[in-house]
């Protein structure tokens, strides 16, 4: 996929932009895990190894944790 095959306001935000690269010219790994601490309580956590299709060699990895309450 090249970069403009995709209208930015439809990615992913986090995949790319928080990396601090474009949100669509990117290509990498997305891995999640989600663990339930209780009924109302969860944890989770995503980690992205991401690296520019076109132009520079940039890559970025981004671990982001989740603590979740629903109520």
């Amino acid at each position: 996929m090249r970069q403009w095959c995709v209208c930015s306001s439809r990615a992913d935000s986090d995949f790319g932009d928080t990396a601090g690269m474009t949100s669509t010219d990117v290509k990498g790994h997305k891995v999640s895990v989600k663990y339930k601490l209780k009924d109302t309580l969860s944890l989770g956590s995503t980690y992205m190894d991401l690296e520019e299709i076109s132009g520079s060699s940039r890559e970025g990895r981004l671990v982001q944790l989740d603590l979740v309450y629903k109520f």
